[in-house]
């Protein structure tokens, strides 16, 4: 900063100690952005030598015409392309932050982020509690982005627990369906996410959103997903959850007994911005995705790693999609022939997921003695089923 500061206004230089005073003058503190770590760059940094990263003449293929004025290694082109994707994911977002979105009232503009791991209850006073396997909470976040001064809109905290469904492709897209029907009467749509193919680009999620903007629960004429470049996913998501944690530490002692707990401090976190939609059993559908193999197998269909954006239009079976932001939409009938657009009405499953027995057992009788009395009914009637597995085992 120091440097653009002394590049930009010559003519007026200041050290770099007093430029220091003045930004502590002005209460500005500094932060890496999220805790991930970009390992494309990981490997750059620490497997690249610079002084060797310039092909000697000897290597060069004289049949070739290189890319760049000086050849370049392989390592060095695919790091600038890297960090050049990186600046027009950013700049794309920075733009639908700044945008003052009051002044186009059918547009609901968001970035959608499951927040990391939370256990309850939550105890951390009691040694007993942290020795003992406990219950994973979900909260799949879609946060507001831009100005809203006229519609005042809130953050989105879809939650639930491992007793009530896991994390698998269906069940993150139950969550998309449920934000989706709380913005029901939205004409555009657009959600910013990170590249995690599990939870955000995978057929499951497509097939889904292909049916949700022909169908009559919303009112939506297109949904648009835009793609971060992996490993600079930072987002008003990541934001929401930062203001989600640090009002955790705030509570009496720390302690979150159950999930009603849990939902209340969303609640209340962000300055009360947040609107917790509870999933029960009855949210999570059977989804899967219905992409054709043949089509899949075509020479030249498009891959999803190399997708920026995507959209899905009202009216259309078909995938819209960007391999690059400044680009137009490419259309591809990814739908068999035989799917009807419809969302299915099958549930995921009968009940609840349910936790296993011995963990419930655990709970029950070591954690809920140190608990108040009004927080221990879920935890008496929470369900369990052994064929479901131990959640923490594949968080830890």
């Amino acid at each position: 900063m120091h440097n653009d500061y002394l590049e930009t206004f010559p003519d007026f230089p200041c050290s770099y100690e007093m430029y220091r005073k003045c930004i502590s003058a002005e209460n500005i503190s500094f932060t890496k952005l999220g805790e991930e770590q970009c390992e494309v760059c990981l490997v750059y940094y620490n497997s690249h030598d610079s002084k060797t990263c310039r092909l000697s003449k000897e290597n060069v293929n004289p049949d070739e015409q290189p890319q760049t004025t000086d050849a370049q290694c392989n390592a060095c082109l695919r790091w600038k392309n890297h960090i050049e994707r990186v600046r027009k994911a950013r700049r794309l977002y920075r733009h639908d932050a700044d945008t003052n979105w009051s002044d186009y009232n059918d547009y609901s503009v968001r970035s959608a982020d499951l927040q990391k791991v939370m256990m309850i209850p939550r105890m951390p006073g009691c040694k007993t509690a942290a020795f003992t396997s406990r219950v994973v909470a979900f909260n799949e976040t879609f946060a507001v982005m831009g100005k809203h001064s006229k519609v005042k809109r809130k953050h989105l905290a879809v939650a639930w627990h491992e007793a009530t469904a896991g994390r698998k492709a269906q069940e993150i897209a139950s969550a998309y369906v449920k934000a989706l029907k709380y913005d029901r009467i939205s004409k555009h749509i657009i959600y910013w996410l990170d590249n995690c193919a599990a939870q955000n680009k995978n057929w499951c999620l497509f097939t889904l959103l292909a049916c949700m903007v022909n169908s009559q629960d919303i009112e939506a004429d297109d949904i648009v997903l835009r793609y971060f470049e992996t490993g600079h996913t930072f987002m008003s998501a990541d934001s929401v959850h930062h203001g989600i944690e640090d009002l955790i530490r705030k509570q009496p002692g720390g302690n979150i007994y159950d999930f009603s707990d849990l939902c209340d401090v969303f609640r209340q976190s962000n300055s009360g911005n947040v609107e917790v939609l509870a999933m029960n059993h009855t949210d999570f559908y059977d989804f899967k995705g219905e992409q054709s193999l043949s089509k899949l197998k075509q020479k030249g269909r498009p891959q999803l790693a190399d997708m920026v954006e995507v959209k899905f239009v009202r009216g259309s079976r078909s995938l819209f999609f960007k391999t690059e932001f400044e680009y137009s939409y490419t259309e591809f009938d990814f739908l068999k022939k035989t799917f009807r657009l419809n969302v299915t009405d099958a549930l995921l499953r009968d009940g609840p997921r349910g936790i296993p027995t011995a963990k419930k057992t655990a709970i029950v009788s070591k954690l809920i003695p140190l608990m108040p009395s009004s927080r221990h009914t879920l935890w008496n009637d929470i369900a369990t089923s052994d064929e479901s597995a131990d959640l923490v085992e594949s968080f830890e």
